[in-house]
């Protein structure tokens, strides 16, 4: 009976180590994660050889964490599971502090090209969208202001042409 369910556990932990990616997770929990289901195998009388975990711990993460991994494998001395975990939980960091900062010059990028406040001609302060090609104006035509200062642009023209008709 133990001896079905031990082989029942161990298929399933070790299909669940080759299946376990950091997805969401931060870099603490996806180690432990790995590491729990390692020491599910060594109470079952399987234990991993570090370098197996380092395999399952490596693969499972996403492509940004590539120049870390690649740093780890390609190591002459192999390092400690801890020591990985502390280069994994710097690297998670770096990675969070350059999302930080792009996402700001992003975010500040945009306010720059969205709206631009500036003083009219009687000191009034005017707004533009100059990612925008709405110019403000309903149509053809000079729009609000029009000639000598007539609210209607338009009709004002129509208005001069009849008088010179």
């Amino acid at each position: 009976m133990y001896s079905s369910h031990s082989r029942a556990c161990l298929s399933t932990t070790r299909r669940q180590l080759s299946t376990v990616t950091k997805g969401g997770m931060s870099i603490s929990n996806y180690f432990q994660t790995v590491k729990s289901l390692a020491d599910t195998l060594a109470a079952i009388g399987h234990p991993l050889p570090d370098t197996e975990i380092v395999s399952y711990l490596l693969g499972g993460l996403d492509s940004s964490y590539d120049p870390i991994v690649t740093s780890i494998q390609t190591r002459e001395d192999p390092m400690e599971l801890e020591d990985i975990f502390g280069h994994l939980l710097n690297f998670e960091l770096h990675l969070q502090q350059h999302t930080q900062v792009v996402e700001a010059t992003i975010s500040s990028a945009n306010v720059a090209t969205r709206t631009d406040y500036s003083r009219g001609p009687h000191g009034k302060t005017q707004y533009s969208n100059r990612a925008s090609s709405y110019s403000g104006s309903r149509g053809r035509g000079r729009g609000r202001g029009g000639r000598h200062g007539s609210p209607g642009g338009r009709g004002h023209e129509e208005g001069s042409s009849a008088r010179h008709a």
